[in-house]
């Protein structure tokens, strides 16, 4: 069983990104929190083990903040904001950091945009004069989008258009939303970014990028008061925007009954998806969700892989995906058929699991793997520097507590049997569900 993991931020990956490391006192992560006066949120989490440094920088804006009409943009900016600035040539961001002994990277959500930078501590200066010089004085200029517009639409022809199955994420999106922007992937449409001029993309920058919707941390090999005194030195500079973002709440009405839809694409095997809206990001549902997930998909031995594929071979493959996202989430499985005879069979058994999964407790075996799984999963996202600065914007941007980082461990652990059947029961109905039928071409 193959999770499916998004090329945009794969939610599944934030979802355990964002889980915690054991909440013992020894272990705990320690951090230092406060905010510029220009309102530009700090964390510091001090590791001097090794001569190095993290850096992240969450800005709470992605492809949910964006005009319907100009889709993409959160996702282009990601680009843009590597195009340098006044005193940054165009192209020499990477090159400065790549020479300096590091490595940069970035990636758009549904809900943010995440800059991230690992260096030999002593480049600590920088990494941040590098990251005040875009958020003060980003280049944009018609060289620069010109050049962005190729290589985004690029990006989208080679990771969704010209892939198989690429584009069914894409199609479910489309059909579980109908009023809120998660209608739309982040990477969006290549037809809006051609229209989009100078002028609008100015004004998104101007918008979200501004220090009241930013979280800059860093962790590793600093000494806390020199740290504060780089951070001040670079980013005082910045001016307090004086704006504040509105985010209206879009509500979704529920999905009243089934929704089905059947495309045909040049791909060699029928694929059967079933959607499901379920818990956002960080609600008392979202943690038992987690549990159900795995214990339907999660290897060899999961519920899925033992009835679809093992035990009455109807599928080569299939594949989960639980996104959380802040003001929703998705939860989507596609199976992937031998062949047209058992795509036929396959809906009769998936229902079946589905029902279980609400009528039948799980096994103590069951809930024990679930358990040592996401604790695995809980060391490793906290086990190096970059893994603990993501997570600690994360939640103080999504929770306004960047200490849920010690304490989230012990919710996930309290998770009960009666809770994953309570859960279960409340998203999967089976007569309220999203079906797309992605179909090989039909035969003349």
């Amino acid at each position: 069983m193959i999770k499916k993991i998004f090329l945009f931020l794969s939610y599944f990956l934030v979802l355990f990104a964002s889980t915690q490391i054991h909440s013992t006192e020894k272990q705990k992560i320690k951090f230092v929190r406060y905010k510029l006066e220009n309102g530009l949120t700090i964390l510091l989490h001090k590791d001097n083990t090794r001569p190095i440094v993290s850096i992240g920088v969450l800005y709470h804006v992605g492809s949910k903040d964006e005009d319907p009409n100009r889709t993409g943009f959160a996702h282009f900016f990601e680009h843009l904001m590597f195009e340098g600035s006044k005193n940054i040539k165009r192209g020499e961001f990477d090159k400065l950091i790549l020479n300096a002994g590091g490595e940069s990277n970035a990636h758009t959500t549904f809900d943010y945009t995440y800059y991230e930078a690992s260096l030999p501590s002593n480049q600590l200066p920088l990494i941040l004069w590098m990251e005040s010089e875009r958020l003060l004085q980003l280049k944009i200029d018609s060289a620069g989008v010109e050049t962005q517009r190729k290589v985004v639409k690029e990006e989208r022809r080679e990771r969704l258009d010209n892939q198989p199955y690429g584009n069914l994420t894409e199609i479910l999106y489309a059909m579980s939303f109908q009023k809120h922007p998660y209608r739309w992937l982040p990477i969006g449409s290549s037809q809006y970014i051609d229209k989009a001029t100078l002028q609008e993309f100015d004004d998104f920058h101007k918008k979200f990028y501004i220090p009241e919707n930013g979280v800059l941390v860093i962790a590793g090999d600093i000494k806390i008061k020199s740290a504060k005194k780089l951070i001040e030195t670079y980013f005082n500079r910045i001016p307090k925007s004086g704006k504040k973002i509105t985010r209206d709440k879009i509500l979704e009405p529920p999905i009243q009954k089934d929704i089905s839809k059947t495309v045909y694409y040049n791909v060699e095997f029928p694929a059967l998806s079933y959607t499901f809206h379920s818990p956002a990001l960080g609600t008392d549902d979202y943690y038992p969700f987690i549990f159900i997930d795995l214990i339907l998909s999660n290897g060899e031995s999961s519920r899925l892989n033992q009835n679809l594929k093992i035990k009455n071979e109807l599928v080569i493959n299939s594949e989960t995906s639980y996104s959380a996202m802040e003001d929703y989430g998705l939860y989507s499985i596609t199976c992937y058929a031998k062949n047209e005879d058992t795509y036929k069979k396959i809906s009769t058994n998936l229902n079946s699991e589905l029902l279980r999964i609400q009528t039948e407790p799980v096994t103590d075996r069951e809930l024990e793997k679930v358990k040592n799984h996401v604790q695995r999963m809980i060391f490793d996202s906290n086990s190096n520097l970059s893994g603990i600065a993501h997570n600690l914007a994360e939640y103080e941007t999504f929770y306004g507590n960047a200490g849920v980082i010690n304490t989230e461990y012990n919710k996930i652990l309290a998770i009960t049997k009666e809770d994953i059947q309570r859960v279960a029961k409340k998203y999967f109905t089976l007569d309220k569900k999203i079906i797309l039928n992605y179909l090989p071409p039909k035969r003349k």
